[in-house]
């Protein structure tokens, strides 16, 4: 088995705890094929009222040493619940280093290039760990819970930016996993494949703009030349009933003052 992941507290860690959480880690670690180990710092963390799982502080290294925080609370502490943990902070950890390289970060904290990284780690791991609960049923709400930027105002509803976030990921992840890209490929990968995505989307928001357009164009006209055509048939009308009758009755008329 490969180097150990390193594993510290702000209090001196305990070696056995160290061992019993390599046991867990380095198995996901040689499946999902990371190029750097990301380390483990166990801490008391808190968001608000609630306790944290886990973090990934965003651009924060240990020298150049990648890290995450596992939670030292012990309702965390069961093999799979840790397993679980570690590779969602590695992934987002993954796309930190990656929008690094790109000099640009994610919009979305937990979106659609997230899912799909998770996703594959997930996927790798199951593939190749014996944890008694695929790590994959574990993705929820929570893993996607952030609206993406996406060109079309009807997007902004959820009921529609949901199903196109996950159709994204589903229809990469697989072949990802399969794939012989490290663990970081994958995240650049990740982020490559969102951005033809999006433009994809774009490119089709920007062709049903046009024929709607044109369409409205289309309608324009018609409406204007109908216009036209009622002018003409009052016209015609006046001229052929109403100013003869006009004509006839003035005739009438004068008939009458002649009498």
């Amino acid at each position: 088995m490969s180097e150990q992941v390193s594993v510290c507290e702000y209090a001196p860690v305990d070696q056995a705890k160290s061992k019993w959480l390599n046991n867990i880690l380095l198995p996901l670690v040689d499946a999902c094929r990371f190029e750097r180990k990301i380390e483990v710092t166990i801490s008391p963390l808190h968001t608000g009222k609630y306790p944290c799982a886990g973090m990934s502080p965003v651009r924060h290294f240990r020298g150049l040493k990648p890290f995450i925080y596992l939670s030292g609370q012990y309702q965390f502490w069961r093999k799979e619940t840790i397993a679980c943990i570690y590779l969602h902070e590695c992934a987002h950890k993954l796309i930190d280093i990656a929008g690094i390289k790109r000099n640009e970060y994610p919009k979305e904290s937990h979106g659609p290039i997230f899912l799909l990284v998770e996703m594959v780690l997930f996927n790798r791991a199951d593939q190749a760990s014996n944890l008694e609960h695929k790590l994959f049923s574990r993705i929820n709400f929570y893993d996607f819970s952030d609206q993406p930027y996406l060109p079309d105002e009807a997007s902004e509803h959820e009921y529609i930016w949901r199903p196109l976030v996950l159709q994204f990921a589903l229809s990469n992840y697989e072949s990802l996993a399969n794939s012989d890209l490290s663990a970081e490929q994958i995240a650049e990968k990740a982020w490559d494949l969102w951005d033809d995505f999006r433009i994809d989307k774009i490119i089709i928001e920007n062709r049903k703009n046009k024929e709607i357009e044109e369409l409205e164009k289309s309608k324009s006209q018609l409406r204007e030349q109908n216009s036209k055509l009622r002018n003409q048939l009052t016209a015609f009308i006046m001229l052929i009933f109403v100013l003869p009758m006009i004509g006839v009755g003035a005739y009438l008329m004068s008939l009458l003052r002649a009498s």
